[in-house]
């Protein structure tokens, strides 16, 4: 910042560009299939056909969708498998189920200190919290000054623990169709910035002491032109008494600013 802080002498010439290494956002697409069928007498069926077509419709569209969850959440590493005539190509993820090369490097709580939060039970759990936070919200220029925190049962409970514990804290919990996609999302209002934490069920069990803190202005799915996410009826042509269909979708995640975002852990 030698030209804004300090000035320029009058009628000095025009400096050389001042250039810098910038991180070049590559990833790759994954596809996503979810099959399923149907005989030519249960569709037919009056009593029966439909009915269970809509079921295994909405019971696919669910699976699908908690697949691309999950690749989102615990990929680590992009992998093109570029010696496969037919690649199986992974996209890479924020990493929480990885062991490494996901797209949270710094600010990851499993091996950077400042993104765990030490709880004992007294009062200064949300004081800790709070420190936490602003480490979080450091980048104030490119990342949001609201971000969602998905969590674990254990994550949220260990909150309204705090906060009972605290004096003067209160807990903000809201539910409704407007307010992030009608989940129930319990906000903490930092010093800094604020967190929504959200409970997602893939974060239980073996994950159950971290929370994905997400940036939302700087997340993006990009899904291929024609490989969003679509229903495909009757795809298969053999002959068979029967409807194959199935739920596609193929992208990937571009993920910018790696420091707008950050894994927490509970110690």
């Amino acid at each position: 910042m030698h030209g804004p802080s300090l000035g320029y002498n009058e009628g000095a010439g025009v400096n050389a560009m001042s250039t810098k290494k910038v991180r070049r956002l590559a990833n790759y697409t994954q596809i996503f299939r979810e099959p399923f069928s149907l005989t030519r007498t249960m569709r037919v069926s009056k009593q029966y056909g439909e009915q269970e077509y809509a079921t295994l419709q909405s019971r696919k569209l669910s699976k699908i969708k908690g697949d691309i969850e999950w690749a989102l959440m615990n990929n680590g590493a992009s992998d093109a498998d570029a010696s496969a005539m037919n690649p199986k190509r992974t996209f890479m993820g924020f990493g929480v189920g990885a062991a490494s090369g996901g797209a949270i490097l710094s600010n990851d709580g499993r091996s950077n200190t400042d993104y765990q939060w030490a709880t004992d039970g007294d009062s200064g759990d949300m004081d800790a919290l709070d420190v936490v936070c602003a480490n979080i919200f450091q980048d104030t220029i490119n990342g949001s000054m609201s971000k969602v925190a998905f969590c674990s049962n254990k994550w949220l409970t260990t909150l309204v623990k705090a906060v009972r514990n605290s004096t003067g804290a209160t807990l903000n919990a809201q539910m409704g169709a407007g307010v992030t996609g009608g989940l129930r999302v319990t906000k903490h209002h930092g010093p800094i910035g604020d967190l929504s934490f959200i409970v997602h069920p893939l974060l239980n069990g073996s994950l159950e002491d971290y929370a994905l803190v997400v940036d939302p202005s700087n997340v993006d799915m990009r899904p291929l032109a024609q490989s969003d996410m679509q229903l495909r009826d009757d795809i298969v042509k053999d002959g068979t008494d029967g409807t194959v269909s199935e739920w596609l979708y193929e992208g990937g995640p571009e993920i910018r600013n790696e420091q707008s975002h950050a894994i927490l852990k509970l110690t």
